[in-house]
């Protein structure tokens, strides 16, 4: 009996970023597998991402080869924003609106102070 072991794996240049694995027994002929990877990354990566697809069999197969039809293959990149920080330019924006609202605030208790 074939077995073999067919690898999907998620890489950014040579770097090995996630992968999952099944085997003949998780698939019977004719039918498909869904199979999902996911990675969260920390950063940016160093290269671009690629998808690799291998397919290993025990070395008494005789050379025997199973086909193995791969679709609706995805790549989907999502980028979650953990802890917005304003640039330089809005903190500066909201301290001068913020001193303008005192200084008005405090011109208007001088004039009421004087009437």
């Amino acid at each position: 009996m074939r077995v073999g072991r067919y690898t999907v794996q998620l890489l950014s240049g040579e770097t090995l970023l996630t992968e999952s694995s099944y085997s003949d027994d998780d698939l019977a002929p004719g039918q498909f597998r869904a199979l999902d990877l996911n990675y969260t990354a920390a950063g940016d990566l160093a290269a671009p991402l690629r998808i690799n697809f291998q397919s290993f069999y025990d070395a008494d197969q005789n050379g025997a080869i199973r086909q193995v039809l791969l679709d609706d293959v995805r790549l989907t990149a999502t980028s979650e924003v953990s802890g917005a920080v304003p640039e330089p330019a809005t903190w500066a924006t909201m301290i001068g609106g913020l001193g303008m609202v005192g200084a008005t605030a405090r011109r208007r208790r001088t004039r009421t102070a004087l009437a």
